[in-house]
């Protein structure tokens, strides 16, 4: 038999930012927390709204289903005499399992005495009476308070938790579990008799408990959104109601992206294009269910109508000034704590800027660098930092200044968030790339600690940003001599001195995200194949090479390959090569000529070529010259000089082969 499960934890207001973070905790935990306690059911889900965190369980066992335990205990031999009577041994065992039965049974060590342990399958209500608070209070939330001595996410106000029909007593905080739930606020309490209708008996009381469904009825009414501020409208409403509302037609002279940014950040409402896409002077708000919509219409009317009015002031109030005439303001503006001014972080960027000579127009690229930041010091991004770049394009083209520097004021700082687009322009994305490549590199020297959620500069962020940019476009950059020249940069403007192994820590902290970002469309084998945690490569190369090796894997010439590297790893593997040079007289086989022979013509022809599909049909040239030597030489053969000739020899193969792959990793 079966029922379901219902539990909603009642809290005061959950913080928004928080609630796509807090749901996948308790999604992963609960489920793990219904295994460890051999509770069976069809499904469970977790609802968030604001004020409750909901926990549901579709066709629950009553009680638990432990298998039993089948436990080994000593030798057979140990644990019986001669004539079969139990030893002291034996004897131990069984108290041990609380039990007189045993068997002897064959393992691969030998005859085992083995007995089996059936525990009490307890009713899932008192497991759960016992055992939710617990588990519940415990969880490492990233976000608590404290009150009267208790720590929690937010205090608790009300429980309910139903098996099907029946009442679960839990008390959580001092707070004891019932069957009156709370409804929408500034709406009648709701009884609730039984946890299988409770989505729809709350739906019909005005809680949507499901974000989706709160996510939907939003974006019915919205022609175009900008998703942090759906997503934070969805989290601090239970029952959203979307209301039109207009401002004054004077305020449509601002540029669109400035009323939409302050219309989001201000009051967390919406622009509205019309049919041509044109933005309109009206908006839409959302309100957590039905109010006065005449009131509250007229209070957002009156808030936007100021917020706009104090932006144009703004807008037209920067425009005073040319953006060449503000740069004098960057020496004033701490980029980061012990790393100097926005001024300084400029001229480190013109230093590093030097690797691009041959990618892009210098001149153009020296422009852009001088404006990057200069629209830090108007008003506008003053009082809305997400317009950062926005102006700064704005403005500049307002100026006239030419609009492929002006469009990469705006597109550098492209990616923003992860499933951002990439800038388009090859300035941005080499703008885009110094400005980051200077940010991680002091970032990281600050020596701040980046754990779990804890990343105050934002490194990861700007480190994930880099590479997409490197990894969806080419730009034939060293990763490394970037980095380099980013820290000779550092010394030269701001007297920085980096410790012996800052190198290391930037390798592994850079090839850390490179990993997790391949590995969202390449297998895990191909990533660890393509990625030397001791080197650092250009992702975009790294990119190609995985795609290829995805298409090859099942040809057999792949697999020999791979096989081939694997055998050569394993002879070299705690070798020391005494001298990478190979001697031609001191080769005894043909097959050592062969294989000698092919490895300086695919060389000569792999280093020349920039296709990496041509590279690795190159490769499979080695094939058969390995496979011959193998099956006619013999590697570590006594005499040293021939062996250490023939190391030699399958060490240059290996360095030919690292330089694709290291083929070894992949699995099959």
């Amino acid at each position: 038999m079966s029922k379901d499960l219902l539990i909603d934890v009642g809290v005061e207001e959950l913080p928004s930012s928080y609630m796509d973070e807090l749901a996948n905790l308790l999604s992963i935990s609960f489920s793990s927390f219904l295994d460890e306690n051999y509770i069976s059911r069809s499904g469970e889900e977790i609802f968030l709204t604001p004020r409750r965190m909901i926990f549901t369980a579709k066709d629950m066992a009553l009680k638990q289903n432990i298998p039993e335990m089948e436990i080994k205990g000593p030798p057979k031999n140990i644990a019986l005499t001669e004539d079969g009577s139990p030893t002291k041994a034996l004897t131990k065992f069984l108290e041990k399992c609380n039990t007189d039965k045993w068997y002897v049974k064959t393992t691969k060590e030998g005859e085992y005495i083995f007995c089996s342990t059936a525990q009490e399958n307890l009713e899932t209500r008192t497991i759960i009476e016992n055992k939710f608070p617990t588990f519940l209070l415990n969880l490492p939330y990233s976000k608590k308070m404290r009150w009267d001595g208790i720590i929690f996410i937010r205090p608790i106000r009300w429980i309910v938790s139903l098996l099907g029909e029946d009442l679960i007593n839990l008390e959580i905080c001092g707070v004891k579990s019932s069957r009156i739930e709370k409804g929408l606020r500034g709406y009648p309490e709701i009884s609730i008799e039984n946890a299988s209708n409770y989505k729809e008996l709350m739906a019909n009381n005005r809680v949507i408990i499901s974000s989706t469904d709160r996510m939907n009825m939003i974006k019915e009414r919205l022609s175009s959104f900008k998703e942090n501020t759906l997503i934070e409208n969805v989290n601090i409403t239970e029952f959203p109601v979307c209301v039109d509302g207009k401002f004054e037609k004077d305020f449509l002279m601002l540029p669109g992206i400035v009323i939409s940014t302050v219309l989001a950040k201000s009051l967390k409402s919406f622009t509205i294009n019309d049919n041509k896409g044109a933005l309109t002077n009206e908006f839409v708000f959302v309100m957590d269910g039905p109010r006065n919509t005449e009131v509250v219409r007229a209070g957002y009317e009156k808030v936007v109508n100021a917020k706009l009015k104090d932006a144009l002031y703004f807008f037209e109030f920067d425009r005073k000034k040319k953006l060449d005439e503000r740069r004098e303001a960057l020496s004033g503006i701490i980029f980061i704590e012990k790393l100097g001014t926005i001024s300084q972080k400029i001229d480190r960027m013109k230093i590093i800027s030097t690797l691009f000579d041959e990618i892009v127009q210098r001149d153009k690229l020296i422009r852009a660098i001088e404006l990057s930041k200069v629209d830090l010091t108007t008003k506008l991004v003053y009082e809305f930092p997400e317009l950062q770049g926005a102006m700064g394009k704005i403005y500049a083209l307002e100026e006239g200044i030419e609009p492929e520097i002006a469009n990469a004021l705006y597109e550098y700082y492209l990616p923003i968030y992860e499933s951002d687009k990439v800038p388009e322009s090859i300035l941005s994305r080499v703008l885009g790339i110094i400005d980051r490549t200077d940010t991680f590199i002091g970032a990281l020297w600050t020596g701040i600690d980046i754990t779990g959620s804890y990343d105050p500069l934002g490194v990861r962020r700007t480190v994930i940003g880099l590479i997409r940019i490197l990894l969806y476009s080419y730009i034939p950059i060293d990763i490394l001599s970037l980095f380099r020249t980013s820290m000779e940069a550092y010394r030269r403007i701001n007297n920085i001195e980096f410790e012996d192994n800052f190198i290391s820590k930037l390798i592994d902290f850079y090839n850390i995200r490179l990993k997790n970002i391949l590995a969202s469309t390449l297998k895990y084998d191909v990533v660890n194949a393509l990625i030397n945690e001791s080197l650092i490569v250009n992702p975009f190369e790294l990119k190609v090479k995985g795609e290829i090796i995805e298409k090859e894997r099942e040809k057999p010439e792949f697999k020999t390959l791979c096989e081939s590297y694997t055998r050569i790893n394993n002879i070299l593997k705690g070798t020391k090569i005494k001298s990478e040079g190979v001697i031609q007289e001191l080769f005894t086989d043909p097959a050592e000529m062969n294989l000698y022979k092919a490895y300086l013509e695919v060389k000569n022809d792999y280093f020349k070529s920039n296709d990496y599909l041509e590279k690795m049909n190159l490769l499979y040239k080695i094939n058969e010259p390995v496979t011959s030597f193998f099956d006619n030489v013999l590697v570590m053969t006594e005499n040293l000089e021939t062996r250490e000739n023939r190391l030699a020899l399958l060490s240059k193969i290996k360095k030919l082969l690292s330089d694709f792959a290291e083929f070894s990793k992949i699995v099959f």
